[in-house]
Order: C-alpha cells, then structure tokens, then sequence
C-alpha cells in the first residue's frame, strides 16, 4: 500500500490504473492475467476482475497468491475485503484458506517488505455461522 502506486481497487471488483505511473507497464502485464480491460482513455485505465476472469486465471495455472501479491504490491490503498472473498470463491477456496495462504508471506515493494495480511483492512464475514476472518489480521 503506497500512494505513489498506480492501482485503486474498488469494492465492485473494478481496478484503476493510472497511466503516467512509472510502475505502470509491470501493474498492467500482471493485471492482463486475471483482469479484464473495460476502458482504456488517456490516463487512467479501468479493468475488472470477473468471476469468468478468474477462473481463466486459475485455469491457467495461477494460484491466490498470484492474484493477490500484484494487487497487493502495485495497489495505493488496502484492498476491500470482498474484492478478497470474491477471489477466494470464484478459485473456489473458502475464503479462511486465502487467509491462511496469505499468512506468514511478505512482499518486497518499492517502498519496503510488507506482509501480505497488511494489504487487507476488512473483516470477511464467514457464511453458515463460521468465523469471520480478518481482512487486516
């Protein structure tokens, strides 16, 4: 999390990218692998992460942390917890496993080595009376 980096990633699954950043190449390439493209103007570029997304990501080969360590390392604020329960079910891990793949996994950033678990600042709650499992540990 930096305000220099050039992703905002909304509740809605949608994810800004800001063209003029100097990450902006490396955030882009990493987006194309389980994000859409919506729109594309001048200066900020706008993708979505779907559920058919996704799976094409999984299907693909890539794991949780593959998906989570770029939004994580490239994004500017937290990330929403659902956009992380979102992830989690359409890979079709229960979300406490995302939780668990996250733990203990850190992240070299330009502005330092974050563990992953301080990407997520929201509480996710469980379905079926389970435990709610913390966004931001």
């Amino acid at each position: 999390m930096n305000p220099a980096n050039p992703l905002i990633i909304q509740s809605d699954g949608s994810i800004l990218l800001e063209v003029a950043s100097p990450c902006y190449v490396e955030a882009r390439d990493l987006l194309a692998r389980f994000a859409e493209l919506e729109k594309s103007p001048e200066y900020i570029h706008t993708y979505r992460v779907t559920p058919l997304s996704l799976w094409n990501a999984a299907s693909a080969g890539l794991g949780v942390d593959d998906i989570i360590g770029p939004l994580a390392a490239f994004s500017k604020y937290p990330i929403p917890g659902n956009v992380l329960r979102d992830i989690a079910e359409a890979i079709g891990m229960h979300e406490s496993t995302v939780s668990r793949v996250t733990a203990n996994k850190y992240m070299a950033t330009p502005r330092g080595i974050y563990e992953l678990k301080y990407f997520f600042t929201q509480a996710i709650t469980a379905t079926a009376g389970g435990n709610s499992v913390s966004g931001r540990w």
